[in-house]
């Protein structure tokens, strides 16, 4: 369990209603800042409690919207 789908889930229990903006702080792996990206798993939590127009900002990276993060994510239907 990464630590920003952890502060999401709290954030949800705690009565927040909608993710408006998301900040993550990864260790870099030292080759890329690929390795300080959300993972897939967090992007899709992401998507089930924020817009596409949430920004993500991502230390030492930069600021997204989810919806490049996660173009296309998966729907229960």
């Amino acid at each position: 369990m990464c630590a920003a789908r952890s502060a999401i889930f709290n954030a949800i229990s705690n009565d927040e209603k909608e993710i408006l903006e998301v900040g993550i702080s990864c260790l870099s792996d030292g080759d890329s800042s690929s390795s300080m990206m959300p993972c897939g798993a967090c992007r899709q939590v992401f998507k089930e409690f924020a817009e596409g127009s949430a920004k993500i900002h991502v230390d030492q990276v930069g600021t997204f919207e989810l919806a490049d993060l996660l173009p296309e994510p998966f729907y229960l239907k």
